[in-house]
């Protein structure tokens, strides 16, 4: 098996050819200037949509192992008329022996339609295999020639798109579609893919985002349809293209691309591919079972809609914390758990077989599937102590501000013990966690709390002053101030209440049906409440610029960098 990708050194094109490389498939990428114009340690062809003499040669391409190609990309050139170079084309790679043909277009397109249109219809009457991939906008254009010179040099970004919303999409995720349906040994076919970023985005909030990100003014400037085609051919654009595009963003303002923001939305045939979006959400999904009484766990905060991103990173960085702090290598079981499937129904197959496993052991970290936005929880296996953990987590990142060890998680919070989230749990948790820090008052045989004093002999420092800093999420019952109160009562006279500096801060979280609580020392306000995203340097984060939400290919710092300094990327 060999793959030919057309679209020369496009994003897509290249993004699927390092895909190939890293599965040691054998691909060559078509390109007018050949070997000369693909990267160092890539291969290429010399090939041109409007010069059928390449055509020959490039479905040819004698490869080291002598595989020959049996699937094709096919990534339109700009014309308004592509069918005329690529459906003759289509015919030649067919009498080569080539099985598969993966067409990369917008988010427009439609079969019934002109200009890609045609192509689409001929595939559907070759008889060989073939998936349309409808891509919404890319958010690298950003950073490339329809906007990065203007919000350099003016802090604007032109647009016809008005209030009209778009689910702006990476183009790593387009080509990590394109991947599969080049090399599945099963692919769905005669279908399309629509491709779609996770978050609906107008230019205006993308500007604002930018605004935080860079830390100064974008603004997002409406022109009309007339003024953006002017504005495209004063690059080279060709007018009919250039009119094409000021179109497109006409269409836009006027709701054509305000779709839901899932990651593949399937059109045809049935069919299992995933973005890498997809697949981090998946991971969130994979969290087995609810909180329950007795659990030990950490609780952590995410940005929003990044819920599965920020499980996958979280778990990385408690692997590889716990192996440096505590010597505890991950199990190879656990390792493999972290992969994410690609096959939704393989993943299910996988979780009804660890399920009926009666000897499944205790993990490390399992991470829980909850029903709230921005909000993780992970349960911790022994011998991992959670408040030790996250303390040493805290610190070490404060220790290194410069250095950014994760884009989507923010705060930490340990749990040493969970109950239920009644009054009595409450009691419970309370009694067997504070009992490690504080004199605890006594209880008559009403069970209402007496006060003790603390002797020369007491073990435990008497002066401890204290703060209780409870949480509350999805939970109705116990309010804010009974919280406080009760948790208070228990507490010995001998220590005081003290809400600017405490020596011990009492953290609480309830959650649904289940309530956590731990104590951290004087230090949790220097270490900005364990929020990790907080203790780096002045940098910013991912909930606040552009990448809030979309794919990750192109990071954050990667993109105020290029805005800043003028590089393209």
């Amino acid at each position: 098996m060999a793959i030919l990708l057309t679209g020369g050194t496009g994003k897509t094109s290249l993004g699927t050819a390092k895909l190939c490389q890293e599965a040691k498939i054998p691909y060559v990428i078509a390109t007018r200037k050949g070997q000369e114009g693909v990267p160092s340690g890539m291969t290429g062809t010399k090939f041109e949509w409007t010069d059928s003499s390449t055509f020959e040669s490039a479905l040819n391409y004698k490869f080291p192992n002598g595989e020959s190609i049996s699937a094709v990309y096919l990534v339109p050139p700009r014309d308004p008329n592509p069918g005329t170079y690529m459906n003759p084309f289509i015919n030649l790679a067919i009498k080569h022996g080539v099985k598969r043909f993966v067409l990369c277009t917008g988010s427009s397109a439609n079969k019934d339609g002109g200009s890609v249109g045609t192509i689409w219809q001929h595939l559907s009457t070759t008889g060989v295999e073939y998936t349309v991939l409808l891509a919404t906008w890319f958010m690298e254009n950003f950073l490339g020639w329809q906007h990065h010179a203007t919000i350099k040099n003016e802090g604007k970004i032109y647009s016809a798109c008005a209030e009209g919303k778009i689910p702006f999409i990476s183009a790593a995720d387009i080509s990590a579609v394109a991947f599969r349906a080049l090399t599945d040994k099963n692919p769905p076919t005669e279908t399309s893919y629509r491709i779609l970023g996770p978050e609906l985005l107008t230019y205006d909030q993308i500007a604002a985002k930018m605004s935080n990100g860079i830390g100064r003014e974008v603004k997002h400037v409406k022109i009309s349809e007339d003024e953006v085609s002017k504005r495209y051919q004063g690059t080279g654009m060709p007018m009919h293209m250039a009119d094409f595009l000021a179109r497109i963003e006409v269409e836009t303002a006027n709701g054509v691309e305000e779709r839901k923001g899932n990651a593949v939305e399937k059109g045809g045939s049935g069919g299992k591919w995933q973005t890498p979006h997809q697949k981090a959400k998946m991971a969130a999904f994979r969290g087995r079972g609810t909180i329950e009484p007795g659990d030990v766990g950490i609780w952590a905060t995410c940005a929003r809609n990044q819920e599965g991103r920020a499980t996958t990173e979280l778990r990385s960085l408690l692997y590889q914390c716990a192996e440096r702090y505590y010597g505890i290598a991950p199990d190879p079981e656990e390792d493999d758990e972290a992969e994410d499937d690609l096959d939704i129904e393989a993943s299910i197959r996988k979780e009804a077989a660890s399920m009926g496993n009666k000897e499944c052991r205790t993990k490390l970290f399992s991470p829980v599937r909850l029903d709230i936005e921005c909000v993780l929880f992970f349960k911790v296996g022994p011998p991992i102590d959670p408040i030790d953990f996250v303390h040493r987590i805290c610190t070490e990142v404060a220790s290194k501000p410069s250095t950014r060890w994760t884009r989507y998680v923010n705060r930490l919070t340990p749990m040493k013990v969970m109950g239920k989230a009644t009054e009595k749990g409450l009691e419970e948790v309370a009694r067997s966690v504070l009992g490690e820090h504080f004199l605890l008052n006594e209880r008559d045989g009403e069970g209402k709390a007496v006060d003790v004093q603390a002797t020369e002999d007491e073990t435990k420092p008497p002066g401890f002053s204290y703060a209780i800093r409870p949480t509350i999420r999805n939970h109705e019952t116990l309010k804010r101030d009974v919280v406080i109160k009760s948790i208070a009562s228990f507490i010995a006279g001998v220590h005081k209440v003290n809400l600017t500096k405490p020596d011990k801060v009492i953290l609480v979280e309830i959650y649904q049906t289940v309530c956590g609580m731990s104590v951290v020392g004087s230090n949790w306000e220097k270490l900005k409440r364990y929020n990790i995203a907080e203790l780096y340097e002045s940098v910013p984060s991912v909930g606040t610029g552009l990448e809030a939400g979309v794919p990750d290919v192109v990071h954050k710092s990667e993109v105020t960098a290029s805005i800043a300094t003028g590089s393209s990327g």
